[in-house]
């Protein structure tokens, strides 16, 4: 029974139940944002998404093992060619964002469209030597228009 107890117990722990049942999503460490190159865009056309990636003083974002973006198939847009992820070294160069150029769907419909993902990067601190790797859930928010 305590056995029990002890595994419920670490599971609300863990889950954020205990603490109002809220979780962050966010990396305090590191502050992302995503935006789209323009606020509106026909079907079949093309366009850029940013990623900005600005860790606080002290931490920096590694390129090595390399940044992962995954979103969720919508059929809305797909990437086409490559990622532009600016670097100095082997570490991320923090002024400018991840470019991700895409295509929009030819059969996309009208409206205001969301599709949801994450981008997974390891962030490390300068002074204290340690790295760490975070999934950061990213949302991409689109309006097509005539």
């Amino acid at each position: 029974m305590k056995c029990i107890f002890a595994l419920f117990l670490t599971v609300i722990l863990t889950s954020g139940l205990f603490a109002g049942g809220e979780r962050s999503t966010d990396n305090p460490a590191v502050q992302c944002t995503v935006t789209v190159s323009q606020p509106r865009f026909r079907a079949g056309t093309t366009g850029r998404v940013f990623i900005s990636l600005k860790p606080k003083e002290g931490i920096h974002v590694n390129l090595n093992p390399p940044i992962q973006i995954r979103l969720d198939s919508t059929g809305l847009f797909a990437f086409v060619g490559t990622p532009g992820i600016p670097k100095i070294d082997s570490q991320f160069n923090a002024s400018k964002p991840v470019v991700l150029p895409f295509e929009l769907s030819k059969n996309a419909r009208l409206g205001s469209h969301s599709v949801r993902g994450t981008i997974a990067y390891f962030y490390c601190s300068d002074i204290e030597g340690w790295c760490s790797r975070f999934k950061q859930p990213i949302e991409i928010k689109i309006t097509v228009a005539r």
